[in-house]
């Protein structure tokens, strides 16, 4: 994390901030959708699926939104 941390204040640029920020966050979106929707495939356990079911909705908006800001920068 500390790397991770020492390389985002190392860029002087604000735009290639927050392209880097923008990018970091679409790539755990993609990642958190792929899990969830491989979950769904195989889940046991109809209750949980129910749960993970009613907040992809939401999820998927937040991956759009930031693909949309991305697209703005």
């Amino acid at each position: 994390v500390k790397n991770a941390v020492v390389k985002y204040t190392g860029i002087a640029d604000d735009s290639v901030k927050t392209r880097f920020w923008v990018d970091k966050m679409l790539e755990q979106e993609k990642a958190i959708l792929a899990r969830l929707e491989d979950f769904m495939d195989d889940a046991g356990d109809p209750e949980l699926k129910i749960l993970v079911e009613n907040e992809m909705p939401a999820i998927r908006n937040n991956r759009d939104q930031l693909m949309i800001l991305k697209s703005k920068i």
